[in-house]
């Protein structure tokens, strides 16, 4: 086997293999942020995978994934102007 091969061996086997179970757990957490905050029953609205399994770049063996809730308008509709 050449450089480029091993490398390319490599590189897959460092790649992540439990996207479905990711996702149905980030898509629980979801919808429960949506109902509890917004009254949305959606899995997928407000939200978005950020680090490195965002970018793609997540390892096998990653300990958590971050994501980001658009959580702005929440606080703009919770305000009290006096």
């Amino acid at each position: 086997m050449g450089v480029a091969e091993n490398f390319k061996k490599f590189a897959n086997n460092l790649r992540t293999t439990n996207h479905a179970i990711v996702s149905e757990i980030c898509k629980r957490v979801t919808k429960r942020i949506n109902l509890d905050f917004r009254g949305l029953d959606s899995s997928t609205s407000n939200s978005r995978y950020v680090g490195s399994y965002g970018r793609g770049t997540a390892i096998k063996g990653f300990s958590d994934v971050d994501i980001l809730m658009d959580y702005h308008l929440i606080c703009m509709q919770n305000t009290i102007v006096i």
